[in-house]
């Protein structure tokens, strides 16, 4: 998919809701892109990211785009989406597989916010498991076949080992300190082989893109949050957008 930065401008610019609101899949598909964002250090918090993200890889995607939160206890996504509490993750993997359909998904994601979400419900918060986190992109991709995993320190470990394994490509964050991670592509390694595919990219949050840094990483000096807001802006100047073309390009290199 080939990208430039004057038409990803223009697209940030549009209204994500409108373009939600006139997008469909054109096909009920199982094949869906699903990208996963994770965390090297728990103390790096992945949903203002995973937000950032999906609203870059939404202005850009012809396919609809949902977003789906593996935390389904406290649920973080949904505040830097500015969304309702209108999803039902559990509603959503309950059904019979044979009355299923792309309504009945709708039925089940919050579109309220900046970009859908699919995510537990706040008066039926549930830690997910593997199978439950498996089984919610397996139905949800029918009706988003886009779909940006957010995977928080706070879920549990084989959830996010989960998530990482179902991924076409996973964004990967660090802090601007980080120095190395050769780890990545020894063998037997859970990502060595998505790494050796460079189906992993390392994203260091708040790091200079004047540093050198391996093909595999990508600096993201500004993540779209201000310090009086959890609500995530996209940054539109020229080194924000370099880092989202590049972003884009990684994700979209296959």
């Amino acid at each position: 998919m080939p990208f430039k930065i004057l038409p990803i401008l223009n697209s940030l610019q549009w209204t994500n809701r409108f373009a939600h609101s006139q997008r469909r899949a054109p096909i009920s598909t199982e094949n869906a892109k699903i990208i996963a964002v994770a965390a090297m250090d728990n103390r790096l918090l992945t949903s203002p990211i995973t937000a950032l993200i999906a609203q870059v890889v939404n202005a850009e995607s012809k396919l609809p785009v949902v977003t789906v939160d593996a935390d389904g206890e406290n649920q973080p996504l949904r505040i830097h989406l500015q969304a309702s509490d209108n999803a039902d993750l559990l509603e959503l993997i309950n059904y019979k597989h044979d009355i299923l359909d792309q309504d009945i998904i709708t039925k089940c994601v919050d579109q309220s916010g900046d970009i859908p979400m699919l995510s537990c419900k706040q008066e039926t918060p549930c830690t997910l498991t593997p199978h439950m986190l498996g089984r919610a992109v397996r139905r949800v991709q029918h009706r988003w076949p886009t779909i940006i995993l957010n995977l928080p320190h706070t879920c549990a470990s084989n959830t996010i080992a989960a998530g990482v394994n179902m991924a076409d490509h996973v964004l990967l964050l660090t802090d601007r300190a980080h120095k190395s991670h050769q780890w990545l592509y020894q063998p037997g390694h859970q990502l060595s082989l998505l790494a050796a595919d460079d189906r992993v990219t390392v994203l260091t949050v708040g790091g200079s893109a004047a540093t050198e840094v391996s093909p595999d990483t990508i600096h993201l000096p500004r993540t779209g949050q201000q310090l009086d807001s959890h609500a995530i802006f996209v940054p539109t100047d020229t080194e924000s957008l370099t880092v989202f073309y590049e972003i884009l390009r990684r994700i979209y290199s296959d």
